[in-house]
């Protein structure tokens, strides 16, 4: 073909026809630089094919990451309910409005289980690194972008309960088992300890608001379940295992605790 395109170029000059030459070498440069263009254009479209395969595999992750959570989140909220209960049981003790026993023991040692747990990052940070603009739906995108950002603002409340019942029931109970057994050393003592009763009062504002944040979050993951199904459609299909495929969203998962005793 270069040979060919060569032999007209000679027979141009050898003829004189210095117009012609240039006309056709100009539409030689046009028809190289169309080329370009074609094989960049390919280019291009192969490697927009390769990262939004790649961005499909990582929203096939995050599915099952997002699905993990909202498994746990039935049993996070009934965990707080009874911290929530149990601090408003003991306000009452502590004010003398009920008559402290032994039975209570049960609802001391719950008042800090209040547990707010963290998404897992690794998949939504692999996401963004990639390119969360690949994800057509705005809307989707703008949930997902929600839902991680939301789950950061919440551990601090545990963090914080959890820091003041350190501090209180060394001092105050003889034994304290988690979630189990907590037993005052002096009902009464206990009764006028300022550090005891904002324990109660932080701990039952942190169930409360907890409570609202994990339904919201609950709610707002099993919403982008239900669009990142659509939005991936046969992809997921090809993935996910049967059981995944039935189970429901709000199983509820026992977790052991790893919280000390003394």
């Amino acid at each position: 073909m270069i040979s060919f395109f060569r032999k007209i170029r000679q027979k141009l000059l050898t003829q004189n026809r210095i117009t012609r030459y240039l006309v056709y070498a100009l539409g030689e440069i046009l028809l190289v630089v169309i080329g370009i263009l074609i094989a960049l254009g390919i280019n291009n479209a192969n490697e927009t094919r390769k990262a939004n395969r790649l961005v499909e595999n990582i929203l096939l992750d995050l599915h099952g990451a997002i699905r993990s959570d909202t498994t746990s989140f039935t049993g996070q909220i009934e965990t707080l309910q009874i911290a929530l209960a149990s601090t408003e049981l003991l306000k009452k003790v502590i004010s003398g409005e009920v008559d402290y026993s032994s039975e209570m023991d049960t609802a001391f040692s719950k008042i800090d289980l209040i547990f707010s747990s963290q998404s897992d990052y690794t998949i939504f940070e692999r996401l963004k690194t990639t390119g969360i603009e690949l994800v057509s739906e705005d809307s989707l995108k703008d949930e997902i972008i929600h839902y991680y950002g939301d789950s950061k603002n919440f551990v601090k409340y545990s963090e914080e309960v959890e820091a003041l019942a350190n501090q209180v029931f060394p001092k105050y109970f003889t034994a304290y088992s988690f979630g189990v057994s907590a037993t005052p050393a002096d009902i009464e003592e206990l009764r006028n300890a300022n550090e005891f009763k904002i324990l109660l009062d932080y701990a039952r504002d942190a169930s409360t608001i907890l409570i609202s944040r994990t339904i919201h979050r609950k709610q707002l993951g099993e919403a982008i379940l239900v669009r990142l199904e659509r939005y991936l459609g046969t992809a997921l299909d090809k993935r996910s295992d049967p059981y995944l495929r039935t189970m429901p969203y709000d199983t509820v998962l026992d977790k052991s605790s790893n919280r000390p005793r003394f």
